[in-house]
């Protein structure tokens, strides 16, 4: 009889896909959670003296090394358009002259500010990068959290 009767089949579980594979290790709370640390243990100056905030107001180094490299660019660009514009404009180049010195000028100027801007949009994008990293975190944070449970 139990040759005749069928075979009982067993419905397996099917096991829940982990985003973790098994041979990666969850990260350390250290890392995880290193940012309070940093807060905690960070210095906030408070000296309100007009000379200790000219001096925090300052560019670092590594700024000043930027801004000069993004002037040499500038500079270089606008060198290569000037030889491009040259070989096409021989006929008016000395009435050009006066006004170029106008044209530098002014192009500094704008170099400036352009160059203040594209500091303050680099500074954003560098804290919104920072944000969302920290988020990131935290997300797998949970994620590892709620794998423990």
């Amino acid at each position: 009889m139990k040759s005749s009767a069928p075979v009982p089949t067993v419905p397996s579980a099917p096991q829940p896909a982990n985003s973790q594979t098994k041979s990666e290790l969850p990260s350390r709370p250290e890392e995880t959670w290193s940012y309070i640390r940093d807060l905690e243990t960070r210095t906030v100056i408070t000296d309100n003296s007009q000379t200790s905030q000219e001096r925090l107001a300052q560019l670092t180094a590594e700024q000043k090394q930027q801004i000069e490299e993004r002037r040499k660019q500038e500079e270089a660009r606008l060198a290569a358009e000037q030889a491009q514009q040259k070989p096409a404009t021989d006929v008016s180049a000395t009435e050009l002259a006066p006004k170029t010195e106008e044209v530098k000028s002014l192009t500094e100027e704008e170099l400036a500010a352009k160059k203040a801007q594209e500091q303050a949009l680099a500074q954003k994008q560098a804290e919104e990068k920072r944000r969302q990293a920290e988020l990131k975190k935290q997300q797998e944070a949970k994620k590892s959290s709620r794998l423990k449970l």
